[in-house]
């Protein structure tokens, strides 16, 4: 018997925008200059709107002008473009701070041994051949670096194995967060409405496969071309110091003002004009830089009447780094604890709903991954994770809540950059390893185990200014906008991920 077709998906599959082989495969190739960038020039890619992938976009914006004036069937369309960026904005985002904290455990330790009894003494003995070079005699013709590309394909055998061991705890952990995106994407992307205001720039630099939007704006050019000519004067006088220039950075230093506690322990507090960085503000929600301003001098304050009662104080006091009063570790991570709790609270019906569907099988109406793969993809990275930290003898007790509070630090970041969008988020030494010394100390620690926790999980305890998940969901969103195949997205993400951590420990 012949059944009416549904009109309704058929429509729904015509207006949804091809995602072209030849967008991925251009996506791809980017990924070699973008990686190579982030990770030569790290400072480039610590804002939450990376410089490389945007000149990327930027130079395949100036590629697409003569291809839709002469040929315009190979021209980039916004869809096009906007999957380029997703793919070198991840690729970046992982060959950032978190490679820059592998490679060198894979190198490093038999250099450090020559000097550092530490090394010597425990790193060295307690870390396998799998996982790190041990014998200097492997890498010494690497100390006076200068090689070409010839000797990074003769070394090849040799490091591949241990890149592949840290590619699974890295992408383990990646791909769970990957996973909790996909779980939440409906929420984040569609239900909750957060404003993403860090992808406002990139569309709007893709709008028309470049012909329209901001490019017809005279405000733009205006202000580009102010910004542009006074880092242009400034770079000039830096290598002609006889070219005058005009001061924006680094214009006076209050806390070099105060010779005398309690005032001089006020930390770091300059006066400074980034032009990129007002430009961000631009973005972002007045009350999100009012915060910035209010808890920033709150904070100075706090540690100026902190050293008034003896109690001295500095830049990074209250963190990782310094632990103690003011305790701004312990205090945030009480924020965080209630942020995502809260979010769990505001996403309950949602939750449900995901839940049902992961129990019945049932598929996602947006024609993304299932929610029951989503879950399976969470569980097994979840899994792998903690056996790596097992392996290394740490007990499943440890690791079980050690991943899950990363996870859910990750969850709130990712959620407060998707609602808020920070120009930059940077959380020093602010990790499970963190919290969970302070609750259990480290005195049960053995040696093997404090040398593997320290070490084998030191790229989830750093800075997080490089967090791979907000960009994951970031491309999601983008993905939403464009109405692109969410399925397809998944993968391509995953792929830029991998990708990108294998090309960055090439460059690197």
């Amino acid at each position: 018997m012949l059944t009416k077709p549904d009109l309704s998906s058929l429509q729904n599959t015509q207006e949804r925008p091809r995602l072209r082989g030849l967008a991925v495969l251009i996506g791809f190739l980017m990924c070699v200059p973008v990686t190579a960038a982030v990770a030569s020039q790290t400072s480039s890619g610590i804002f939450s709107l990376m410089v490389p992938p945007v000149s990327g976009l930027l130079a395949l914006l100036v590629v697409n002008i003569p291809l839709r004036r002469f040929v315009p069937r190979f021209a980039l369309t916004q869809s096009d473009l906007i999957v380029c960026f997703a793919i070198m904005s991840v690729a970046g985002a992982i060959a950032g701070e978190w490679a820059s904290c592998v490679f060198p455990s894979v190198v490093k330790f038999p250099f450090e041994a020559r000097t550092n009894p530490l090394f010597k003494d425990q790193f060295v003995k307690h870390t396998p051949d799998w996982l790190a070079i041990r014998d200097i005699a492997q890498v010494k013709d690497m100390e006076g670096g200068g090689l070409g590309w010839q000797y990074s394909l003769s070394k090849l055998p040799m490091f591949l194995p241990i890149y592949l061991a840290w590619g699974a705890l890295v992408l383990s952990v990646c791909f769970a967060m990957q996973c909790i995106n996909s779980l939440m994407r409906g929420a984040w992307c569609e239900k909750e409405r957060l404003t993403f205001p860090l992808i406002q720039l990139p569309v709007a630099m893709s709008e028309g496969g470049g012909s329209s939007g901001m490019w017809k704006s005279k405000h733009m050019w205006i202000a580009f071309g102010i910004m542009f000519s006074i880092d242009m004067l400034n770079g000039l006088n830096y290598l002609f110091p006889n070219l005058p220039s005009i001061p924006v950075k680094d214009l006076f230093y209050i806390d070099r003002a105060f010779k005398e506690p309690p005032w001089s322990n006020i930390g770091d507090f300059r006066i400074a004009i980034y032009p990129f960085m007002a430009a961000i503000g631009l973005f972002m929600p007045s009350d999100l830089l009012f915060s910035f301003v209010a808890f920033f001098l709150l904070r100075k304050a706090t540690h100026v009447a902190l050293a008034s009662q003896g109690i001295p104080q500095s830049t990074f006091s209250g963190t990782a780094i310094a632990p103690g009063p003011p305790y701004f570790d312990e205090q945030t991570w009480g924020a965080v604890l209630a942020m995502f709790l809260g979010a769990i609270w505001v996403s309950r019906d949602y939750l449900k709903g995901v839940w049902r569907d992961i129990r019945l099988g049932n598929r996602s109406e947006d024609g993304g991954i299932a929610h029951r793969w989503s879950f399976v993809g969470l569980v097994i990275c979840f899994s792998i994770t903690v056996g790596f930290g097992m392996i290394g003898g740490l007990p499943m007790a440890y690791m079980i809540p050690y991943v899950g509070l990363f996870l859910i630090f990750s969850i709130v970041l990712t959620r407060v950059r998707a609602q808020l969008g920070p120009p930059t988020h940077e959380f020093a030494f602010f990790g499970s390893n963190s919290i969970m010394g302070r609750f259990l100390g480290t005195k049960w620690l053995s040696d093997s185990q404090a040398v593997w926790v320290s070490n084998s999980f030191y790229f989830i305890n750093r800075l997080y200014r490089n967090h791979p998940m907000p960009y994951q969901l970031e491309a999601m969103k983008m993905g939403t906008t464009e109405k692109l195949d969410q399925k397809k997205l998944f993968y391509i993400i995953g792929g830029a991920t991998v990708v990108g951590l294998f090309l960055s420990f090439y460059f690197r």
